[in-house]
């Protein structure tokens, strides 16, 4: 019985270990009506002030943000 939990268990963390791996933040300005993935090298260059968030790609496109190329 112990081993099913455990077994368990590890299956539980390597399904959040995936899950957390897929979940990319999404840094998106204001100003420009761009979005930037964490390669891009504009990614920690946004304005506080212009600076929203999204936690995928999908998200910043359906509130209309556009990738940066």
């Amino acid at each position: 019985m112990d081993d099913i939990k455990k077994e368990q268990k590890a299956q539980e963390q390597k399904q959040k270990q995936e899950k957390a791996k897929k979940a990319v933040v999404v840094r998106a300005s204001k100003k420009s009506g761009q979005y930037y993935t964490p390669e891009h090298p504009s990614y920690n260059q946004v304005a506080a002030k212009n600076l929203l968030v999204f936690n995928s790609e999908e998200a910043a496109q359906k509130a209309g943000y556009k990738r940066a190329a």
